[in-house]
C-alpha cells in the first residue's frame, strides 16, 4: 500500500496527488503508460522523477518499453545511465515508500 500523504511530505508536494487520465498521459508522456523510457519525449522538467530507495538494492527492475503490452528488464545501474544521458538524474528524488 502506498501512503500518498507520506509521499507528499517526502517530495515536498504543495498539493495532493492526482492520477493522470489516459489522455493526459498521452499528452505529457507521449505513451499511455508510466515508464522512465518516455522521458526521452519530454522537453521540460514537467514530470518529477521519484524512485523508491528499495529499488537501489534490486539486481534488475521491469518497465514497459513504451508499450504497455510488453515488459523489459534492466539493471538499476542501466536506469541510472539512461537518466544521466537525458540530463535528468539530478532531478531524481529517492524516497522511502
Amino acid at each position: 500500500i502506498l501512503d500518498l500523504k507520506l509521499l507528499k511530505k517526502q517530495v515536498k508536494a504543495y498539493r495532493n496527488f492526482t492520477f493522470a487520465s489516459h489522455a493526459e498521459l498521452k499528452t505529457i508522456m507521449k505513451v499511455n503508460c508510466v515508464t522512465p523510457f518516455s522521458l526521452v519525449y519530454l522537453s521540460t522538467a514537467k514530470v518529477q522523477i521519484v524512485i523508491a530507495k528499495s529499488l537501489l538494492q534490486e539486481t534488475s527492475i521491469n518497465f514497459h518499453p513504451l508499450d504497455g503490452r510488453f515488459t523489459t528488464r534492466i539493471s538499476f545501474d542501466d536506469l541510472e545511465l539512461f537518466l544521466k544521458s537525458l540530463g535528468r538524474y539530478r532531478d531524481v528524488q529517492f524516497v522511502d515508500i
